[in-house]
């Protein structure tokens, strides 16, 4: 059991070392290192070669192993000596890839490029303090996790997650956030799901007579718009797959499918949107347009509960910013997307957005904060000091 005022007394009291200018030097040449490896997810080449970069870089202190998925490789790292308690969790697909958003440029005291803020640069500050283990002379506390497939949900990954979360205490997941002393606790669920439209192809100037399976997919998208509820952070979103229509004009389709997702802090909410959903699917609304329901197996979120075990790490947490002079603001669950925070399933307590600062995620114009990337290394390492004091 862990005890929060014992470690703040004693681990915190012991939690240097002041990181310094060279570190900084160090954590940017590591940040443009990583950014610079295009790894949009899915485009294996290039996520094998970053996955390859990721072992080399981390090899000199922990030792790597690279675990193969059908979405590449999961980066596993472990301390050279001991038995760590913490799993710290990271990924290093991204969203846009750097023939899109561009490598790594720095613009006054913001630093661009694809996947920078997630996650690369956490990745580097990750790469930091395990150098510094290194240089002390000490054992790294924490085993290291990373994924190919985060942006997707982690389908591939997640079973293994589940393998190596057995027998760590804590994970501290190192997503960014958006201001310098925030953190994250508490994440939406995000369920995914398709709707085939099934109809019938007609020429447009018969068009009376036709199983039009655009209708009954417009329809849908408008009964599923209905669920949307901001008051209770339950969102829903629906959109038409392109590639399901033929392109060629001056007929009616007899075909079209739906990628649709919910996100929500409840269980009981999905549960009930679900029901609907199967139920829905049995009437199309358009005669002679069938319906055909797909929910994944893999790639599902779960909303994540918050447990007393969470809110005594928290307490830790609190101590390890303010030891470094941050103010705590613990952020919203509704405030940020899913993460492997949700893929955790609560087998172990999960402390997140541990990661540097940024904003733009998933788009072109993506950046982090330069002068925050320092201090939130001080921060992570404080935290790791506290809870690995805590045996």
């Amino acid at each position: 059991m862990i005890h929060p005022r014992l470690i703040a007394s004693e681990g915190i009291r012991n939690a240097g070392p002041i990181f310094t200018d060279a570190d900084l030097r160090q954590l940017l040449v590591d940040t443009q290192t990583l950014v610079d490896s295009s790894s949009e997810t899915r485009a294996l080449p290039d996520i094998e070669r970053t996955a390859e970069l990721l072992q080399e870089l981390f090899q000199p202190h922990m030792e790597v192993e690279l675990r193969q998925t059908e979405l590449g490789p999961v980066v596993i790292g472990r301390p050279k000596e001991g038995t760590p308690s913490i799993l710290l969790i990271g990924h290093y697909d991204t969203v846009v890839p750097v023939s899109k958003a561009g490598g790594y440029r720095e613009e006054g005291n913001q630093i661009y490029g694809a996947g920078i803020s997630d996650m690369k640069a956490s990745l580097a500050m990750a790469l930091a303090i395990a150098r510094k283990y290194s240089e002390m002379g000490r054992s790294i506390p924490f085993t290291l996790f990373i994924v190919p497939d985060e942006e997707i949900g982690s389908p591939e990954s997640a079973p293994i997650l589940d393998q190596i979360a057995l027998g760590h205490k804590v994970a501290l997941i190192l997503e960014p956030v958006s201001a310098i002393g925030e953190y994250v606790l508490a994440r939406r669920g995000l369920f995914y799901f398709s709707v085939k439209a099934k109809g019938k192809d007609c020429h447009t100037g018969l068009s009376f007579d036709r199983a039009d399976a655009l209708l009954a997919a417009a329809k849908f998208i408008i009964e599923i718009a209905r669920w949307h509820n901001p008051g209770k952070h339950f969102s829903t979103n629906a959109i038409l797959d392109p590639q399901s229509l033929a392109a060629k004009g001056n007929r009616v389709e007899g075909r079209a499918r739906l990628i649709g997702e919910v996100r929500t802090g409840s269980d009981a909410d999905l549960a009930r949107f679900v029901e609907w959903l199967r139920l829905r699917v049995a009437d199309s609304g358009v005669d002679g347009v069938t319906l055909e329901l797909d929910v994944p197996d893999k790639g599902q979120s779960y909303p994540v509960v918050i447990t007393d075990a969470t809110r005594a790490y928290e307490q830790v947490l609190i101590a390890a910013m303010e030891h470094v002079g941050l103010r705590p603001t613990c952020v919203p669950a509704h405030q940020r997307g899913a993460s492997d925070l949700n893929r955790l399933r609560g087998a172990i307590p999960g402390l997140d957005g541990l990661g540097t600062v940024g904003l733009g995620a998933h788009t072109e114009t993506e950046w982090i904060d330069r002068p925050a990337l320092l201090i939130r290394t001080a921060f992570l390492w404080a935290l790791l000091q506290t809870i690995s004091s805590s045996g």
